[in-house]
Formats: structure tokens, C-alpha cells, sequence
């Protein structure tokens, strides 16, 4: 068992991540490629990346990653650094300590069962480092990337579950609706895990991780002196199942140039329901529900069943739209005439 002990402070830390972990969902693919696939969404992208990294070439290389990301078991600390984004994590391994990565594959690999490419590794060797780094980009872009809209589909789905539980019961709910096995009883979160571990906050708050690659028991760093995390299988829902197209934007966003849809999809900055957007917008059931159809269709808006009630929130292509517009212009052109 992992169990996490928490205080009040770290209660009042402990946060969702608002975007896929790009390092942890390459490392967690790595699982999903060489292992059990338990969900049909990943065992689609298994077939689908074992044919992608044959014909890219890329299979013969592939021994660096999984000698360190074995099918079962820990994994290195410095493969999942704290930025976000894949570029910044790529530049913090390249700038990793060499006492870093001897203690990280110390943890990893008992001693004398290391190769001697790891071994050069941990010394620090700077064409070792670079080789790994290399590997590590081409596999993300050929098996990660063009899936990263599906990806982050299901990590945006389970957040805005999480945030609507937050805002309607609290911590306690929040933390007693992540998925099994993980189970909350103040003051501590437990869930099975490989090996028996105790991991005390101490004030610091923990990262909640959702991944849409994780599968089985929630993850963290062997570390417990590294920022706390706990990263977890995303929640799938039936819609989710489906397979997602990973092109560019379709023609359908011509549809959101309409003065309501654009209305609706300010109103979804706040995750609502069917419901409550009809009430935002001063419309019918029935028109709320077609216009999140449409916008769902477009990729701009990720809808999730909740008991009878479905919870509508944004995607990341829904936020970066608005990001990318003036909320005056958007406010204007939605109001007009409304």
C-alpha cells in the first residue's frame, strides 16, 4: 500500500493539474505499448504505435526507454521532471545533475543488474545523455503526439468532474470520488501499490496527476523529498471510448461564428450542466443540448454523464480559441441580437 498522510495545510494545497503531464504520459505509454492495455481506447493506440514505431524505424532503438521504463516496476524520477510542457522537461533532463541520476538509477536498478550503458549514464555521460534525449523526442513524436488531443480530452473530462465535485461537496468529495483504488479517510489517501510506502506531506499539498495512460495503481516518485505527486488513471466515460480523430480543427468551427454557441462557450469557462447552461443562457433544454453537440462535434467542448445530469465543460482547443480571441469581440459578437 502507498499512503499519503495529509494535514490541514496540505488540504488546503493540494491542486489538479489543469493539462496532460506530457513526461509522465510518455513514460506511462510505455507501459501500455509492451504491457496490458486494459481499456479499448489504449489497446487501439497499442496496435496503432507498434506499427507506427516499426515502419518509423524506431523499434531497434526502443531498447533505451524500455530497459528504463521496465514493463512493471519504478522507473527513474528524472524521466518525469515538474514542468509541464515536453520541451521544458526535455531541457531539465538534458540539465540533470550527475548525483541525480546516480541516485535515481540506484533506486531503479539494484545493484549490479544495471547495463553498462546505464551504468556510463549515471556517471553523467553527456553522449549517453544526449542519445536518451534524442530517443525520448522521436518516440514522443511519433507514438504520443499525434494522439495528444485524445489525451487531452480525457485528462480535461476528469478535471472538470473533480473541480464539480469540489465546488458541490467539498474536498471530502473530491477526494472520495477518485477512482479505485485509491481510498480517503482523513487524514490519509491510500491505494494499493507494489511496494508498502508512507508518504508524509508535511505541508508541501499534493499534485493530482489525472493520466490518460495510467492504468492499475496511481504513480509517484520513489523520491518522497521530491514536490508530492500522485498521478492516476483519467476517468474514461462511454463517449470516451470512441476513437478520436487527431487532425487539425474541422470545418465544423464555422459553426461557432454563430452569436449563441458563441455565448455558450463563454458560458462553459464555469463547467455547468445542461440545466444550468439553459438557464445561463435563457434557452430551452433542448437547444442547450444541441448547442453542446455541436461544440462537443468541434472538439471545443467535452461533455460527462453525472447520475441523470451531464456536466459540460471546456477542451483545451475550446480554452485556447477564447485565449486567442478578445472578450470583448467574442462578448460582442455573441450578444448581438441575442
Amino acid at each position: 500500500m502507498l499512503r499519503i498522510h495529509f494535514t490541514p495545510a496540505d488540504v488546503l494545497r493540494t491542486r489538479i493539474l489543469d493539462q496532460p503531464h506530457p513526461m509522465w504520459e510518455l513514460a506511462l505509454s510505455l507501459h501500455v505499448l509492451r504491457g496490458a492495455a486494459p481499456w479499448p481506447q489504449q489497446r487501439a493506440w497499442q496496435r496503432w504505435a507498434r506499427h507506427r514505431l516499426r515502419d518509423a524505424g524506431l523499434s531497434r532503438r526502443m531498447f533505451l526507454l524500455s530497459t528504463l521504463v521496465p514493463v512493471k516496476g519504478n522507473f527513474p524520477d528524472f524521466l518525469t521532471p515538474a514542468p509541464v510542457g515536453f520541451d521544458e522537461g526535455i531541457e531539465t533532463i538534458l540539465a540533470a545533475r550527475r548525483d541525480d541520476l546516480r541516485q535515481d538509477l540506484a533506486r531503479t536498478f539494484p545493484r549490479g543488474t544495471a547495463p553498462a550503458w546505464v551504468r556510463s549514464l549515471a556517471d553523467g555521460d553527456r553522449a549517453i545523455v544526449i542519445s536518451l534525449v534524442t530517443m525520448l523526442r522521436d518516440y514522443f513524436e511519433a507514438a504520443v503526439r499525434p494522439h495528444w488531443r485524445q489525451v487531452q480530452e480525457r485528462v480535461v473530462e476528469d478535471r472538470v468532474l473533480r473541480t464539480h465535485q469540489l465546488t458541490t461537496g467539498g474536498v471530502e468529495q473530491a477526494f472520495r470520488s477518485l477512482p479505485a483504488p485509491i481510498r480517503w479517510t482523513w487524514p490519509v489517501l491510500e491505494t494499493v501499490y507494489p511496494e508498502t510506502r508512507n508518504l508524509h506531506l508535511g505541508g508541501r499539498g499534493l499534485t493530482l496527476i489525472p493520466s490518460f495512460f495510467c492504468f492499475g495503481h496511481p504513480m509517484t516518485f520513489i523520491d518522497p523529498e521530491l514536490p508530492p505527486v500522485l498521478v492516476y488513471p483519467a476517468r474514461q466515460t462511454p463517449q470516451q471510448r470512441r476513437a478520436i480523430d487527431s487532425h487539425d480543427v474541422p470545418e465544423s468551427l464555422v459553426a461557432l461564428l454563430g452569436r449563441t454557441r458563441a455565448q455558450v462557450l463563454l458560458a462553459l469557462q464555469t463547467p455547468c450542466s445542461t440545466s444550468e447552461l439553459s438557464q445561463r443562457l435563457q434557452t430551452s433544454l433542448p437547444s442547450a443540448s444541441q448547442h453542446t453537440s455541436v461544440l462537443r462535434r468541434a472538439g471545443l467542448v467535452t461533455s460527462t454523464r453525472l447520475g441523470k445530469a451531464v456536466l459540460h465543460g471546456l477542451t483545451p482547443l475550446g480554452q485556447q480559441l477564447l485565449a486567442h480571441n478578445s472578450p470583448s469581440d467574442i462578448t460582442h459578437e455573441a450578444l448581438a441580437g441575442f
